[in-house]
């Protein structure tokens, strides 16, 4: 887990998302980022190259942006459980 405490900067700033890579010691596209908030959370991930999953049941803003396609996100979840999914696709795709 990554606060701005430890980086001195909040999202969508990107410094968050470096500095877990860093901690981890992982490449952008080892990593999965999940989201509920597609500002914040996903457009800064995607522009750093990470794989995304918008937690849409979490988005208490319930975004219906007309821009929101495929392309915004890698996976949408709708519930929770999606997550066990979009787990074992990614494990396909190795």
């Amino acid at each position: 887990m990554v606060s701005a405490d430890m980086t001195g900067r909040k999202k969508p700033d990107p410094e968050p998302f470096l500095f877990a890579l860093r901690a981890l010691g992982v490449k952008p596209g080892e990593i999965l980022v999940v989201g509920d908030n597609l500002l914040r959370d996903i457009a800064p991930a995607r522009k750093l190259g990470l794989r995304t999953a918008y937690a849409a049941y979490g988005d208490w803003k319930e975004w219906r942006n007309p821009g929101e396609s495929a392309q915004a996100f890698d996976f949408r979840l709708n519930t929770f459980p999606d997550l066990l999914n979009c787990i074992r696709s990614l494990e396909e795709q190795k």
